[in-house]
């Protein structure tokens, strides 16, 4: 298949290039013809020189991937090749693409590291932090803060704890050491502010601005809809399930929300706790027993109720 016009120019190495494109859109094949271009033109006279070019990808899998690709591409090209120059260039890119720097920029910054490790003033022999590893010194580091405050009683996180449980706050530290750059970001917005709660007005902004676009008002008006149809499918808070009666207030508060053209903070914090409330751990359910069982529900509503969990799954997998 070839490259589209918009393709064509991501070609161009002669200046800095950011393509954005979805899933399935062809960046991993642009990546190979960029790959060849750069090889095949800058490089067509001393084709050795491949281990030049540096590919950095996100993930391990991604940088087999795109191996594998480049190696079928010059494959392909070697059998239509008439140019004797271009088939030598082509043969030398086969030969040394096992030693060209494809890979993580982990495993490329290892690698530079061990090409010169009295530079970088370290042994030899170092070794790599894998995925386990990692995880369990952040485990470490984390417990050992929970220690000093349980020893020192420091005032200061008194607060943190009033509003979340301990395993919560496990959660998000080990979240925040996966994620340094993001942390350093925000930690520098928070020099900005005069004082915690400027900070924390910006960051429901910023949670606004996140869940109108993932959630916009015209995408969950379907959602809204169905809970004020089944307002009246609930046989009476009296014979009711406590289950139901608990799915009912949800409903209700969806339904409420139809009439708005614009959701505020509070708004879409009762959207989020309806989503959940209507699947279970992000999937649809399957019957009515986490509604309360059937006996709850006037006939009409069983069906609805079924739909608007497998909506509300839909709804919540861009949160996830």
């Amino acid at each position: 298949m070839a490259l589209t016009d918009d393709q064509k120019k991501a070609l161009d190495f002669s200046r800095n290039i950011s393509v954005t494109a979805g899933a399935g859109a062809g960046k991993t094949r642009l990546l190979v013809e960029r790959f060849l271009e750069i090889v095949l033109n800058h490089y067509r006279e001393q084709p050795q020189k491949v281990r030049r070019i540096i590919a950095i990808t996100f993930t391990n899998k991604a940088a087999g991937e795109m191996r594998q690709r480049i190696a079928m591409a010059v494959k392909d090209r070697l059998k239509d090749a008439q140019d004797p120059q271009e088939k030598h260039c082509l043969r030398t890119i086969r030969d040394q693409l096992n030693s060209v720097a494809i890979s993580t920029i982990h495993s490329f910054c290892t690698r530079l590291l061990r090409e010169y490790p009295i530079e970088a003033q370290l042994p030899p022999d170092f070794s790599e932090l894998d995925e386990m590893q990692s995880q369990l010194l952040m485990n470490q580091a984390i417990e050992q803060l929970f220690d000093d405050i349980n020893q020192d009683e420091k005032p200061e996180y008194a607060e943190l704890f009033q509003y979340f449980e301990a395993v919560r706050i496990r959660q998000l530290l080990s979240r925040a050491l996966s994620q340094p750059y993001e942390m350093h970001l925000i930690a520098g917005q928070f020099q900005n502010f005069n004082d915690q709660n400027d900070f924390f007005d910006f960051i429901a902004r910023r949670w606004h601005q996140a869940m109108e676009q993932l959630l916009p008002v015209q995408k969950l008006r379907v959602m809204f809809t169905l809970c004020e149809q089944l307002t009246g499918q609930l046989i009476n808070e009296t014979d009711a399930d406590a289950r139901a009666i608990k799915k009912f207030e949800h409903i209700r508060q969806m339904a409420a929300l139809k009439q708005k053209t614009h959701l505020d903070v509070n708004d879409y914090q009762q959207v989020r706790q309806a989503l959940m409330a209507f699947t279970t751990k992000g999937k649809a359910y399957k019957n009515l027993s986490q509604f309360g069982g059937q006996n709850s529900w006037r006939p009409q509503g069983k069906d609805l109720i079924l739909k608007l969990s497998a909506l509300s799954a839909g709804l919540l997998e861009p949160l996830q």
